[in-house]
């Protein structure tokens, strides 16, 4: 977090450390939300349960660390799956959609470079409408 903050630590300044790390309350770890990877990373790392904490295998296998080509082929493989999915029953569906919204937000479509969006149309369609 001290390298992806530029020198913040995520329980705040050195004065109120102390008494968030026992609150449990990393406030300054939204300063990285911005990178989803990290974000997650690192707060699984702080975690206050020490036995949920990930040990050093599992932090060198989180996705912060994949190459961008390891990270395209898990999302390739990944939406391969969904789609083989039945949509009214799916438990896999239901989870990805339930924070659709908050990860992608509105009109996911505006934030997909205009040239990929057309390729990728040519090989599935995509309902532009959904939210």
């Amino acid at each position: 977090h001290y390298c992806l903050d530029i020198g913040g630590h995520p329980f705040g300044e050195w004065y109120e450390r102390e008494v968030n790390i026992l609150r449990g309350d990393p406030r300054r770890l939204e300063k990285i939300a911005s990178a989803p990877d990290a974000f997650d990373l690192v707060k699984w790392m702080i975690c206050s349960d020490p036995l949920s904490r990930p040990d050093s295998n599992e932090v060198c296998m989180h996705p912060f660390f994949w190459q961008d080509e390891r990270k395209l082929t898990f999302l390739v493989d990944f939406s391969d799956r969904l789609e083989r999915e039945e949509v009214a029953s799916s438990s896999i569906l239901l989870n990805v959609e339930r924070d659709a919204e908050r990860v992608v937000g509105r009109s996911w479509d505006r934030k997909v470079d205009s040239a990929l969006l057309e390729d990728a149309g040519k090989y599935r369609s995509y309902d532009r409408s959904s939210r």
